[in-house]
């Protein structure tokens, strides 16, 4: 037993400042009772958040099969990210950073994705509003359904 408590440790180091979890490693079937800070590589696999999410610069985010009570923020030269069959409450926003996939995510509010200079997947997805603006690179998808689809995201 505690051997697998250490590989979970070592695995997802998290550290809380002011109900903040840095995320540096992989948790899995997890709860967190705040919002998560990405700064490096971090996956997070059926985790319950009940914060938002904010990947930083140089920072990639995998999210499978989770719950997001905020917002999702990926801006500042952030790496990647691969978000597949998620629940976000609020709004995703990805702005100026390098490539995303997102697979069967329902958004409560906005997907907001401007100033990216990488590949740009999106597909299945639900959201009140999906705006795509200035990207190097215009999105590639289909079946994703919004009620307003603004600029590159008009045609996905």
């Amino acid at each position: 037993m505690r051997a697998a408590v250490c590989v979970l440790g070592c695995l997802f180091a998290a550290t809380s400042f002011a109900d903040s979890v840095i995320c540096q490693g992989h948790l899995r079937n997890q709860s967190i009772d705040g919002n998560v800070v990405v700064h490096q590589k971090c996956i997070l696999d059926n985790v319950k958040i009940a914060g938002n999410i904010e990947v930083k610069a140089q920072g990639s985010l995998t999210l499978k099969r989770s719950q997001v009570a905020g917002n999702v923020h990926a801006g500042d030269d952030f790496g990647g990210l691969n978000l597949v069959e998620n629940h976000i409450q609020g709004n995703l926003e990805i702005f100026s950073g390098h490539k995303a996939e997102l697979i069967r995510n329902q958004v409560a509010g906005a997907i907001d994705i401007q100033n990216n200079i990488g590949k740009l997947v999106l597909k299945h997805n639900q959201s009140q509003s999906l705006s795509c603006i200035h990207n190097r690179i215009a999105p590639i998808g289909s079946h994703n359904q919004a009620t307003h689809k603004h600029e590159q995201c008009r045609d996905l």
